[in-house]
């Protein structure tokens, strides 16, 4: 088994990560996405534009809210995490090899949320998650989390996600087939308003 980025190759060019890929010379891959019918996210693409969304709807549960029913703060970044997860999930990722297989660990580096309205038991949301920034080894989301109107905009979070070594922690560059997921989610002006 060799390595390229990081990401394990048997014999015959196939990936760990993207179980279904083949490799392509010269280091380049192709990833096969998985249909993701029957997954909980949807992809958008944005009408004139190349700029592709994801978005994933969930229920509030019961633990997550406190004594007045509302979500305690800081349970918006396990819904935003859940979000980020079902994002690889639908680039064909796999995700048992991308958070505990791999030879790097793509730790957050920054975060931060506004609260705009109170997100209550027993509502839906759905989080949309767009790429802000890639850079040579990070890169950064924002979750736009609305009720099911998307107009009701409740939070607007952001993550900052980098990629370093298992074993040194120093960061690395962020792999050519993720990098390649990211530039095709990449917003190359302000997302467009929802509400409108």
């Amino acid at each position: 088994m060799s390595q390229r980025y990081g990401v394990p190759r048997d014999d015959e060019g196939h990936g760990a990560l993207f179980p279904r890929e083949r490799a392509r010379p010269h280091g380049r891959h192709r990833v096969r996405v998985r249909g993701h019918r029957g997954r909980p996210g949807e992809r958008h693409r944005w009408r004139g534009s190349g700029i592709v969304s994801f978005s994933v709807s969930l229920p509030v549960r019961f633990q997550d809210v406190d004594a007045g029913g509302v979500l305690f703060f800081g349970r918006i970044y396990d819904y935003c995490h859940q979000a980020y997860e079902e994002f690889w999930g639908s680039e064909g990722v796999d995700r048992a090899h991308f958070f505990a297989g791999a030879e790097y660990l793509v730790p957050i580096a920054h975060s931060e949320a506004d609260y705009r309205r109170p997100i209550r038991h027993g509502d839906r949301i759905t989080i949309r998650v767009d790429v802000t920034r890639v850079g040579r080894a990070s890169f950064t989301l924002r979750y736009h989390v609305t009720g099911l109107d998307p107009g009701d905009l409740r939070v607007e979070a952001s993550t900052v996600h980098a990629f370093v070594d298992r074993r040194s922690m120093r960061p690395i560059p962020i792999p050519d087939p993720l990098r390649s997921i990211l530039l095709r989610h990449l917003l190359r002006e302000p997302a467009p308003n929802l509400s409108a």
